[in-house]
């Protein structure tokens, strides 16, 4: 598998992209990675361009105050703390 093949943030993991992203969608063909793994992932390392595509945004808006606590980064997590608050006010303004 190329360096293309693989997101960066993924360093780590012999995983493709198309494996990350069914496994942030909910995919569970990997043992030991499942998408609460992977969107901790994806909130660490991967810049916002990448989260602003890949964020699966109805797991994000259901499932952050649950996965918050395992991003280790203050900035990051109080960042998408930001971000879910955001898309829930404007989810519940429609």
């Amino acid at each position: 598998m190329s360096n293309r093949d693989k997101y960066p943030w993924v360093w780590d993991v012999d995983m493709d992209k198309a494996t990350f992203e069914r496994i942030l969608n909910g995919g569970t063909e990997r043992p030991g990675y499942d998408w609460v793994w992977a969107m901790v992932r994806l909130v660490e390392y991967a810049s916002w361009a990448d989260i602003r595509e890949l964020l699966p945004r109805d797991r994000f808006l259901a499932h952050w105050p649950e996965v918050a606590p395992r991003v280790r980064s203050d900035m990051s997590r109080e960042g998408m703390d930001f971000v879910h608050a955001k898309l829930l006010a404007r989810q519940q303004a429609r």
